[in-house]
C-alpha cells in the first residue's frame, strides 16, 4: 500500500490468490522502497524495520550507508507471525553462505585459493571465477 508517493509503501497486504481476500496486513514503521524488502522464501517476506538510517538493503545484503545495525521483521505468510530479528540473524538464517568459495589476492599472477567449507581444496590462475556448484547436505 501507498505512502507519499508510488515508490514507497507504509504497508503491505498478503492476499489469498485464489480468493482475493486479506489475510494479513502490515504496517511498517518507516516507508520502504523497493531495496527494504524481500521475498525471502515463498511464504515468508522479511524488510527492514527500523528507520533512516538503520536500514537493512536486501539488494546488496548488507547494511544501508550510514546504518550502524538494522532490525529485520519477518512475517510468516501461512500464519501471520512477525519475528523481529538484528540482520546479521537474518542473514544467517535465510542466506546461508555457501559452502564453496575462492579466496583470490589482488594482485592476478597469484594463485587463488578455492575452499570448500573454509578449507583449501584446490588453487588456480584464472582471471575470473566463473561459479560454483552448490552441494547438498547429504553424506
Amino acid at each position: 500500500r501507498a505512502g507519499g508517493s508510488r515508490e514507497y509503501w507504509q504497508g503491505f497486504d498478503i492476499r489469498d490468490l485464489e480468493t482475493g481476500s486479506v489475510l494479513w496486513s502490515v504496517e511498517t514503521a518507516a516507508s520502504l522502497d523497493e531495496s527494504n524488502w524481500e521475498w525471502s522464501s515463498p511464504a515468508i517476506v522479511a524488510w527492514s524495520s527500523g528507520r533512516s538510517p538503520n536500514l537493512f538493503d536486501f539488494e546488496s545484503r548488507r547494511l544501508a550507508y550510514g546504518a550502524e545495525r538494522a532490525e529485520v521483521s519477518v512475517i510468516d505468510g501461512t500464519i501471520g507471525e512477525i519475528e523481529v530479528m538484528d540482520s546479521t540473524d537474518y542473514l544467517a538464517r535465510f542466506h546461508r553462505s555457501p559452502r564453496a568459495t575462492a579466496d583470490c589476492p589482488e594482485n592476478p599472477g597469484r594463485p587463488c585459493r578455492i575452499l570448500l567449507d573454509g578449507e583449501v581444496i584446490g588453487e588456480g590462475r584464472w582471471p575470473t571465477i566463473v561459479g560454483f556448484v552448490e552441494l547438498d547436505d547429504a553424506p
